[in-house]
Parts: C-alpha cells; structure tokens; sequence
C-alpha cells in the first residue's frame, strides 16, 4: 500500500495557490494522513479526491473539523502488520521515542507520524520509525511556498520512505532537506534499517 503523508497545511479560507503541486505529488497513493493544523474542511475534501484521508487534530483546528469523524486527537492504524500512529504534537521530539509513544498512544508501534514542528524528519529510533512530513506549503515556517510531502510505499514486511522535496516556487527557495529516504524492513526482532534499530539518512 502507498500512503502520502502531509501535515501543517494552515489553509482556513482557500488553497494555497500551488495546491495543484502538492497534488500532483500525491497522486496515486492509496491512503492520505494528514498529521495536523489542517484549518480548513476544503483541505481534506480536497486530498479525498485523490485518496481516504485519515487526519489528526491539530492545536489549530476547531470548530467543524473537530466534529469531523476523520479527524482524531490521536489515530492507530495498523496496514499490512505496520502499526501506525498519528498524532499532531509530539515535541519535544527528543525525548525517548519509547516514552512519546507510551505517553500519547499506550501502545507499541512500528511508525509514529507527527507535525507541528514544520521541520522534516525520517529517522528510525530504538526500532521505530519517526516521520515528520514538516509541511507541503509553509516550510521551516517561512512565508508560503512549496515544502516537503512524505511518500511511504509498504509492501508486507517492506517498507520504503521518502520525504519529497517539491522544489522552489519561483522566487521563493523551498528550505527543506533534499534526499530523506529509508527502506526498512520488519523482522521478528522488530524494525531495522541495513540491521539497524537507529537510523538517520543523510541530507543533501
């Protein structure tokens, strides 16, 4: 199963001009989620006409996305014997990994995917796996333009992930890293990247 991933779109009155981009980037995926601070309905009609979305509550969102029955404070999934966790807030995202599952989920899991931060991450820590897409239109929390999308392709045990860098808009440089990726694979003794527990890809 492909699944996009995004978080910290922050549109309450209408998409952001190079939605289309983001779009396009997102195409052909089988399941969307959405990790936060997404401000508007529109934005989730707008990736369900691509793909289901699954979305969690950001501290942003009120109102009717509360009483959405796709948006969740917290969200597990499990996909192809992948537990999943969704969440907005994580921070601070240097604590032990084992701790921030156990406090926000109370159950194990293989990834957890987080926003708010808008920075990007793709790391695997003690055996689980830590995504965070940053965001598709306000990067680094500069002005907008474009940003990053998550891309996690599962096939059984397999796993490949990749942070898409969607490249600059015109004048305005997209400050997120280039080059995020990890394939992992599920193993009796849990998850591991080239037998790995602790991965982090380099940038470029």
């Amino acid at each position: 199963m492909k699944i996009g991933i995004i978080s910290d779109t922050h549109l309450p009155n209408k998409l952001f001009g190079a939605w289309d981009v983001i779009l396009a980037k997102l195409q052909g995926v089988d399941l969307i989620l959405h990790a936060g601070d997404i401000q508007s309905i529109g934005v989730l009609n707008s990736l369900e006409t691509i793909a289901p979305v699954i979305a969690a509550l950001g501290n942003n969102d009120t109102g009717p996305l509360e009483q959405d029955p796709r948006v969740k404070p917290t969200q597990v999934i499990e996909i192809e014997g992948w537990t999943i966790g969704l969440i907005h807030d994580l921070e601070p995202e240097d604590r032990p990994i084992e701790q921030l599952v156990a406090n926000h989920f109370g159950t194990h899991l293989d990834i957890v995917i987080s926003g708010h931060t808008h920075w990007e991450k793709l790391e695997l820590r003690n055996g689980i796996i830590h995504i965070n897409p940053g965001s598709p239109n306000l990067p680094h929390n500069y002005s907008h333009r474009l940003g990053i999308v998550g891309i996690v392709d599962i096939k059984g045990t397999h796993l490949n992930a990749e942070l898409v860098h969607l490249g600059d808009l015109q004048e305005l440089i997209n400050p997120s890293l280039k080059g995020l990726t990890m394939t992992a694979e599920k193993t009796n003794d849990g998850v591991k990247v080239n037998g790995l527990i602790n991965f982090k890809p380099s940038a470029i």
